[in-house]
Parts: structure tokens; sequence; C-alpha cells
């Protein structure tokens, strides 16, 4: 139900957000870009968000389940394997 995202069509305008957010928590499943993104690293060229804590998952569906369970902001994942989470938890 969280809309804070929902009015952006850029990449900036999301890191705008992120970069605004204090003291969330955002998922992401360890070992993918959505970490890098989230944490940084600097071989990929991402500086990464120190003002938000950066959780790892085994899987992006553990990511979104403790996004349901409440203890998430968000999660960072793939567009095409979050659309197939999104769609599996609407149906």
């Amino acid at each position: 139900d969280n809309t804070d995202f929902d009015a952006c069509t850029t990449a900036a305008q999301v890191e705008e957000i992120l970069s605004s957010l204090q003291g969330k928590k955002i998922g992401y499943q360890t070992g993918t870009t959505g970490g890098m993104y989230i944490n940084g690293d600097e071989d990929w060229g991402y500086t990464g968000f120190a003002n938000i804590e950066g959780k790892g998952y085994a899987t992006a569906q553990d990511a979104l389940q403790d996004l349901i369970n409440g203890n998430l902001y968000a999660v960072v994942v793939d567009e095409a394997p979050g659309a197939a989470l999104v769609n599996a938890v609407n149906n």
C-alpha cells in the first residue's frame, strides 16, 4: 500500500526518495544487484545509501514476506521478478 514511488518515472526520482529516508530498512536478495545498489559497490559504480539499512535475504520471496510482515519499508528487486512477485501476492 506504499505509494511513495508510484509517480517516479526515472531512476533519479527513485534515488531522491531513497536519499531522503532515515531509519528505514530495505530488503534485497543477497548476491544480486539490489544489494549492491542499496549498500554500494565500488566495482559497479554504486555509491549506496548510508541513510538506510539494507537487509539481505536468501530469496526475493523471503524479502517480500518480511515486507508483508511489516519489517521492511521496501524491497529492491529486478523488474521482471518483482512483477512476478507482486502478481503472485495479488492473485
